[in-house]
């Protein structure tokens, strides 16, 4: 009896201590306002730019589905270098603010700037440099088709040179015009490929100024259908459109994996979110081994 009296007092000398030990603490959570979210890619290859003007999500802001983000009143604006800011007006419809290159050009090697404001929300800012396309000698090597796999991997492999001495990013988009599809049935469609991993832009950090190869796949159904013309659009970016898409490449391919660590997307919008980028670009068209 002794023993358990003093067990009971010890656990009471125990916890008054921690009660003891407890403070409050009083944390001051940031403003979580929400930001404006704005998107546009200029090219001197586009008939008209067209720029996206939404709103961010707050933290812990319970979202109506059918309450619409998009931020149809704001003040959109272009500026080229050495010229006056030009208004871009919103299309109704839509969902964008467009302006024909007729009434603002993009020029390659130009610097062009973007302002976005609306009332409630700090005006965003965003500044870039048209790349320069350079003529990388893309060329066609071969074909390789697994046509004993039951899925029937098809591999287009190219090849192209880089630029050496100055950083270049580029964007590669590839699709075959096929005749039949999955079902036997005939007519032409257009069969997008895919770039080795998934990841359709890159960066000559670990190649500069040397030949590098490529390939593009996808997976036949079709008996080993290998189309009859492969097109390949190359992409020479600025480092903000290569950043962007490559943060979002790998956001989503964490998804649904509970141990993948959280991945910012890259923006280059200041005071707000989302992306301001330039590019140029150039189609190259080789016909399949054996089709005229």
């Amino acid at each position: 009896m002794k023993k358990s009296i003093q067990i009971l007092f010890l656990v009471i000398i125990v916890f008054c201590g921690f009660q003891s030990c407890t403070k409050e603490v009083f944390v001051e959570i940031p403003d979580n306002d929400p930001k404006l979210v704005v998107f546009s890619y200029l090219s001197p290859s586009n008939d008209s730019i067209e720029i996206t003007v939404s709103k961010s999500v707050p933290l812990y802001y319970v979202r109506d589905y059918e309450e619409s983000l998009t931020v149809s009143d704001a003040i959109v604006e272009l500026k080229a270098e050495n010229s006056n800011w030009v208004r871009v007006p919103f299309r109704p419809g839509e969902d964008v603010y467009r302006i024909s290159r007729h009434d603002f050009p993009v020029e390659q090697g130009q610097k062009y700037s973007l302002r976005v404001a609306a009332n409630n929300y700090k005006t965003v800012e965003s500044s870039i440099i048209i790349p320069v396309s350079y003529e990388i000698n893309l060329s066609f090597l071969k074909v390789e088709n697994s046509s004993g796999n039951e899925e029937n991997p098809i591999q287009y492999i190219l090849k192209f040179q880089d630029i050496g001495g100055v950083p270049n990013y580029y964007g590669f988009l590839a699709w075959v015009n096929m005749y039949s599809d999955e079902s036997g049935n005939t007519g032409v469609y257009k069969q997008d490929l895919y770039l080795e991993d998934f990841s359709w832009v890159m960066t000559d950090r670990v190649f500069d100024g040397k030949e590098k190869m490529i390939s593009f796949t996808f997976y036949s159904f079709t008996n080993g259908n290998i189309g009859d013309t492969l097109f390949v659009k190359v992409m020479q970016t600025d480092s903000h459109f290569y950043h962007f898409h490559s943060s979002l490449n790998s956001y989503n391919s964490s998804d649904g994996n509970p141990f993948a660590e959280p991945t910012p997307i890259y923006s280059n919008i200041q005071d707000g979110l989302g992306c301001f980028a330039g590019y140029t670009e150039r189609i190259y068209v080789f016909p399949m081994p054996g089709k005229k």
